[in-house]
């Protein structure tokens, strides 16, 4: 058992659901800010290229400022299964969610991708997009990584339980359509996500907890 099953294996209760949470959180974001600003200067610094996937889909799908106002306050849905399945199923969980976060890390490094937002006319909503692309910048667009973890909760949520599966289910349509009305990723960062996160689930997640 490494330190970190001995770590899951001595929390229970509460204290486990909130300190997986809280690990995730600042693993997830720590690397994924890491990244994104690596890839600024890989392309500054050293002159790497990164790709822009745009398609006619998504030079179709308009701006709209408005959906932010669906993008940010559905993030926080991807914290739901650590709250809502069993303690066993929430270490399981874990070693999934990190399955899924690493990948896309490896994704991030080796195919760099950016969303260019120059002139974007965001209105009211200006003080909210400044402060979200602050946070987020252009790059690591594919995965999203954004759409792979809901992905991940509703699938894990939808096995433990149907009828709040739905609502999850509902809200990670609602989350994966406001990424492109926002203009936050590709459609194709879109599918690889949803991808990576039924891989992550079928093959790792999906075979230990039905021994549970």
């Amino acid at each position: 058992m490494n330190p970190v099953e001995r770590w899951l294996a001595s929390r229970n209760g509460m204290e486990l659901r909130l300190q997986v949470l809280g690990a995730l959180l600042l693993f997830e974001y720590s690397g994924y800010a890491f990244i994104n600003h690596l890839t600024a200067w890989r392309a500054e610094s050293l002159g790497h290229s990164y790709l822009e996937p745009w398609s006619a889909i998504d030079n179709s799908i308009p701006f709209i400022p408005v959906s932010i106002l669906l993008y940010v306050p559905l993030l926080p849905m991807v914290a739901v299964p650590a709250f809502a399945l069993s303690e066993e199923k929430i270490r399981t969980g874990f070693w999934t969610y990190v399955g899924v976060i690493v990948s896309s890390f490896a994704i991030f490094l080796l195919v760099p991708m950016k969303m260019t937002r120059d002139g974007l006319e965001t209105g009211a909503f200006e003080p909210l997009f400044q402060l979200l692309w602050t946070i987020d910048p252009p790059f690591n667009t594919f995965p999203s990584l954004h759409v792979s973890l809901a992905t991940i909760a509703t699938l894990a949520v939808w096995q433990h339980d149907r009828k709040l599966g739905r609502w999850m289910l509902i809200g990670a349509t609602v989350l994966t359509l406001s990424t492109f009305l926002a203009k936050q990723h590709f459609v194709i960062d879109a599918i690889g996500g949803m991808a990576l996160a039924i891989v992550w689930y079928r093959y790792h997640y999906l075979p230990r907890v039905r021994l549970i």
